[in-house]
């Protein structure tokens, strides 16, 4: 009797352990196919002001976050605005530091 007042809780742990992150996961990557057309377009804005290797390699090394947020669908056309104008900002910073 006592495995069967087990049971309910055995598959709970089950559901969660397994079920749950795999679910997740599934989302995440619908989430990531559904925005790779933005992440794909943000990217070439961002890639498209550098005129050499240093430069697009300085650009990319700005890219990771704000590229991971609207892979998960955390960002808004808003912030994504917001967070080009900080690349471009930070881009003619670096720029202007090297002259």
């Amino acid at each position: 009797m006592l495995n069967t007042a087990l049971q309910p809780l055995r598959t709970k742990a089950a559901i969660q352990l397994a079920v749950e992150p795999t679910v997740e996961e599934c989302l995440e990557d619908i989430d990531a196919n559904l925005n790779s057309d933005s992440v794909k377009d943000f990217r070439n804005q961002c890639e498209s002001m550098a005129t050499n290797d240093a430069e697009l390699k300085y650009i990319r090394s700005l890219l990771h976050g704000p590229t991971i947020a609207l892979r998960k669908g955390q960002f808004s056309n808003e912030h994504a605005t917001e967070a080009l104008d900080h690349i471009k900002i930070s881009f003619e910073s670096w720029q202007d530091s090297r002259h």
